[in-house]
This record gives structure tokens, sequence and C-alpha cells, in this order.
């Protein structure tokens, strides 16, 4: 292989890797945007599961203890 030929072989490679780096950074984006996305969506969830406990034994709670355990549930509230 003469060496112009390599040097458009080499040039070519660089290319290849250039276009694979901006694929994978790509894809390490999405991944880290879907990532957001489902812990965001865990916290949503985690929130509704709570409420859903909270409302399905509120005949064995006091008023003053409902509200306290909404107090507890307001830091996820303002996530979500």
């Amino acid at each position: 292989m003469s060496d112009s030929q390599f040097t458009i072989v080499l040039g070519a490679l660089r290319s290849m890797e250039q276009k694979l780096d901006l694929r994978f950074m790509a894809v390490y984006n999405r991944i880290e945007k879907l990532e957001k996305r489902l812990n965001s969506m865990e916290i949503k969830f985690d929130h509704k599961f709570e409420m859903m406990d909270v409302r399905s034994e509120k005949t064995e709670y006091s008023l003053d203890e409902l509200d306290r355990r909404l107090l507890k549930l307001e830091p996820q509230i303002s996530i979500a």
C-alpha cells in the first residue's frame, strides 16, 4: 500500500470514528433523557401510590393524622 493510499484509508477511518462518536453521544444523551423521564414518572407513581394508601386507610386515622401524612408528601408533590 502506498503512502497516499494509506493516508486516504486513515482519513476515511477517522471520519467514520467521528461519525460513530456523534452517534454514540446522541444515543447517550437520549438515554440520559429517558432516565430522567423514568425517574420523574417513578416519583409521580410513588406519590400516587402513597396517596392511594392514605385514601384506603383514611377511616383508621384522625384528620390531624391525615394532615401530618399529607405534609410528609408535599416535598414529593412539588418535585412531580
